[in-house]
């Protein structure tokens, strides 16, 4: 099950999210753009905590199926929770292929270039004047779940090599304070997050509003529309899945 055309159109795509609230949050909301779109049999949104769960969505999918994790980094979510949900699940496997996560999308940096110079234009701002900082959750779980954002703002230095870009984590080093603080530039916050949940903007709002800079915050990158496309992407190529997936 790779490739794009014909074989995507009989497969019910499931973005997998880890779940905002009880809910898919964002996911459910790109799940209906891409559903109006009919590049599949159907478009579902999952979540790994809460409701409606992975195992159920699995459960009545017909056909085969492609799992996008809606999640925006490649670490403890993506390769500890996300394959035990799976194994343990009761689904055919054999009908199942996996992405990888859409945070890892090689459009990524593009929408995320586009939300900075947006924000920079809205306060009027000369973009090589300030410092774009990615706030990311991060976690000491796994050290690799910060690698998807240290990746972005390196693409995003070389997008703008005027503009100097860091990133800041809730739950690792640097915080998100320290990234806001390292100088004293207005800073472009954009937020590596899925959703709009607590993490993605009450958390990061926190930070920015204690820290002594000027700071404008764009939200989370998964709840922006062109993230469709960042799920089509990843979702072009899949790899089979079975119950003795290797987790971290």
């Amino acid at each position: 099950m790779t490739g794009k055309g014909p074989a995507q159109s009989l497969a019910t795509l499931i973005l997998a999210a880890h779940g905002s609230n009880g809910a898919p949050g964002s996911a459910s909301v790109q799940a209906a753009r891409l559903e109006r779109r009919h590049l599949f049999r159907s478009v579902r949104a999952a979540c790994l905590n809460g409701e409606p769960s992975l195992e159920d969505v699995l459960n009545a999918a017909d056909g085969s199926v492609i799992i996008v994790p809606y999640l925006m980094s490649d670490g403890y979510t993506a390769r500890s929770v996300l394959p035990r949900a799976i194994e343990n699940s009761t689904f055919d496997l054999s009908r199942a292929g996996l992405a990888m996560p859409v945070g890892t999308s090689s459009l990524l940096p593009e929408i995320a270039a586009v939300q900075a110079s947006a924000l920079a234009a809205a306060k009027n701002w000369d973009l090589a004047r300030t410092t774009i900082v990615v706030a990311a959750h991060g976690t000491p779980k796994n050290p690799r779940s910060g690698d998807t954002a240290r990746e972005l703002a390196a693409k995003l230095i070389e997008r703008f090599p005027d503009c100097p870009a860091s990133v800041g984590f809730l739950d690792d080093v640097p915080s998100i304070k320290e990234a806001l603080e390292a100088d004293a530039r207005p800073k472009i916050v954009l937020g590596l997050f899925a959703d709009e949940g607590p993490h993605g903007r009450r958390d990061v709002m926190r930070w920015i509003e204690s820290a002594d800079v000027e700071a404008v915050y764009g939200g989370a990158l998964g709840a922006l529309p062109e993230m469709a496309d960042a799920i089509l992407d990843v979702a072009s190529r899949v790899r089979p899945i079975s119950r003795e997936m290797p987790k971290e």
